[in-house]
């Protein structure tokens, strides 16, 4: 069984409120083991004998859309892969000093054309860098103050991503080092 963590476009925003026993029974009822929630705001972790993430956010979609009446965008990745999300430094030359760095889960790997037009938008309070499928985002303050607004990269990325806190993102990963109940 591999350590998935997927993490879910919208929840609990906007008037769509789940809660985490029901994200966690609606996952199970799809077949996965060792559900967890952690947080309210999307983010669970399972585990599968599946190996296809692309066929697994299909299926949560599929299921969540049954039982929640609505689309949720799903973005999965294996235990292993988000440690490395996790660990990644994406300003390694020039590292930035206070704020807080976001990390966008994306569909698919950028092509370079859409990732130049993201970086673009980059500015002296806000730094972008993307890893594979994954966009590092530094707000220099508070992330309601950037200069950069989340729109404008909504605009370039559709519902292709989810934002998370690097801080969220490391806390999951530490999650999935502790044995599953169960």
């Amino acid at each position: 069984m591999v350590p998935y963590v997927a993490f879910l476009r919208g929840i609990n925003l906007g008037g769509r409120n789940v809660t985490n026993d029901r994200l966690r029974a609606l996952l199970e009822e799809a077949g996965f083991d060792h559900v967890r929630t952690f947080l309210s705001s999307g983010n669970v972790i399972f585990h599968s004998g599946e190996i296809d993430a692309a066929g697994l956010e299909t299926r949560i979609e599929s299921r969540l859309a049954e039982g929640l009446g609505y689309p949720v965008a799903t973005f999965v990745r294996d235990g292993e892969h988000l440690v490395e999300v996790a660990r990644h430094e994406p300003f390694p030359d020039d590292p930035p000093l206070g704020g807080k760095l976001h990390i966008g889960f994306l569909r698919e790997q950028l092509g370079r054309a859409t990732q130049d037009q993201v970086a673009a938008l980059a500015n002296k309070t806000d730094r972008v860098a993307f890893h594979g499928r994954e966009l590092y985002w530094h707000v220099a303050g508070r992330f309601m103050d950037s200069a950069l607004s989340g729109g404008a990269v909504a605009r370039l990325l559709g519902d292709r991503w989810t934002l998370r806190t690097a801080n969220t993102v490391r806390r999951i990963a530490r999650k999935l080092a502790e044995r599953p109940s169960g």
